[in-house]
């Protein structure tokens, strides 16, 4: 449960840096609210899964004995 919790704060805290940069930083056309909920959720999707199968896999040792 601990490595499921680690990879959605990981995933937060990445999809939080990308949505400011995209929305700060990007071009300046409208924003359709739409389009940008579907890169958002599919974004957040493919960091959760990425972020879960690196701390599963490479960083067993942050998770405790019983993770």
């Amino acid at each position: 449960m601990i490595t499921l919790l680690l990879a959605v704060g990981g995933a937060l805290i990445v999809m939080a840096i990308l949505t400011l940069g995209r929305l700060g930083f990007g071009r300046r056309e409208p924003v359709e609210a739409r389009r940008f909920l579907r890169w958002l959720v599919g974004y957040f999707v493919f960091n959760v899964v990425f972020s879960f199968l690196l701390v599963y896999f490479e960083l067993p040792a942050l998770t405790g004995p019983l993770g």
